[in-house]
């Protein structure tokens, strides 16, 4: 699931030139986390911090925000928490 940027695009305006950038929608983390539960259908925070190689703070925060942007699903409570993309 590999996110690719528009292209800018600009504007004269007499001396100035305005630039407008698209970056993606989600951080980086986002998107590794995305496509690690793609490649593995699910998976589990203690999977994503091993892959990924960041702290189990940072992979919470990140799935929360996944999760609120509906973007995946919890399954199960605890340790044995699961995500699954909807």
């Amino acid at each position: 699931m590999k996110k690719l940027l528009g292209r800018p695009k600009y504007a004269e305006d007499g001396d100035v030139v305005k630039l407008a950038f698209y970056l993606p929608a989600e951080k980086p983390d986002e998107i590794a986390i995305l496509d690690l539960i793609e490649s593995k259908n699910e998976t589990t925070i203690a999977k994503i911090t091993k892959k990924l190689n960041i702290s189990r703070n940072t992979a919470t925060r990140r799935i929360n925000d996944l999760i609120k942007a509906n973007k995946i699903i919890r399954l199960g409570k605890g340790p044995a928490t699961k995500f699954r993309i909807l």
